[in-house]
């Protein structure tokens, strides 16, 4: 019998990030059930409560509680019958603020909400500078960071909170002017 407790024990350990409570055969007749919280194992007694684990992580989501299903479990609630607590997380929002770039653009954008893992097309373009020709998105200023295109499909730019995105300008080399010659 112990060694199908050590069993449930390595399968237990195999699966993550699942709170895990089981009652195996060999534990029922020890009157113990296995409880994988994070990478801790521990063996509680039947009727006994489960102390509620460290909230996990998982980036890009806001961590909602431990679920038998639908339901949020009771961490009040003595253990009397196998089951699987999961962790639930909600996707978070960023939203994204577009910046013209040059204190001579003329137009507006609205800033956009975006949600991470779901990809999202960025909006059209709404700034024009005379002489310039749009060139795209940048995550920095200077232009050293990402590039995105205008109306790009994108996903997950952020985390959380915010990030700004930075017109790109390339001189309009095909923009007519004229050359007076002076005597």
């Amino acid at each position: 019998l112990q060694s199908i407790f050590n069993i449930w024990v390595q399968l237990a350990k195999a699966l993550s990030p699942s709170l895990i409570i089981q009652f195996t055969n060999a534990a029922k007749l020890y009157d113990k059930l296995v409880v994988k919280v994070g990478d801790e194992y521990k063996v509680v007694s039947y009727d006994e409560k489960v102390t509620k684990p460290s909230d996990p992580e998982k980036e890009g989501y806001t961590f909602e509680g431990w679920y038998i299903g639908d339901k949020e479990y009771d961490f009040n609630t003595p253990i009397t019958e196998d089951m699987v607590l999961e962790a639930k997380y909600k996707a978070n929002t960023y939203e994204v603020i577009f910046d013209k770039n040059n204190e001579e653009a003329t137009g507006t954008m609205s800033n956009v909400t975006l949600t991470y893992d779901k990809a999202s097309t960025l909006p059209e373009n709404g700034y024009s500078v005379q002489g310039y020709i749009f060139g795209g998105w940048n995550t920095k200023a200077d232009g050293t960071g990402d590039d995105y295109l205008n109306k790009e499909e994108v996903k997950n730019l952020a985390t959380s909170g915010t990030v700004t995105l930075y017109a790109k300008w390339v001189n309009d080399t095909n923009m007519p002017y004229k050359v007076k010659h002076m005597k």
